[in-house]
């Protein structure tokens, strides 16, 4: 199956995927703490519609339901390191 886009048929609809993915994402610790920065990904979905090209890739209608494929659980780290780039201080990431 190919992955649509994924937006909510409904406000609840909506409160339950953010209480399952967003209220426990990495992405959004900032937000939770200061109230500031906001997932990117989430002002998208709330601002455009699916057809929209600024719409989020992200939020997905997989074979498992719904998904945020960002989805970074709380205390993980986001690894920015590129993979093409010898290492030139040890394994220390």
């Amino acid at each position: 199956m190919t992955h649509q886009p994924y937006r909510p048929s409904n406000a609840t609809e909506g409160d339950i995927f953010e209480a399952n993915w967003c209220n426990h994402c990495q992405h959004m610790q900032d937000y939770r703490q200061t109230q500031e920065n906001c997932c990117d990904i989430l002002l998208r979905a709330h601002a455009f519609s699916t057809t929209n090209a600024a719409f989020p890739t992200e939020w997905q209608r997989q074979d498992t339901g719904p998904t945020c494929t960002a989805y970074l659980a709380e205390g993980e780290v986001i690894q920015y390191r590129c993979s093409k780039t010898q290492d030139m201080f040890g394994d220390q990431a």
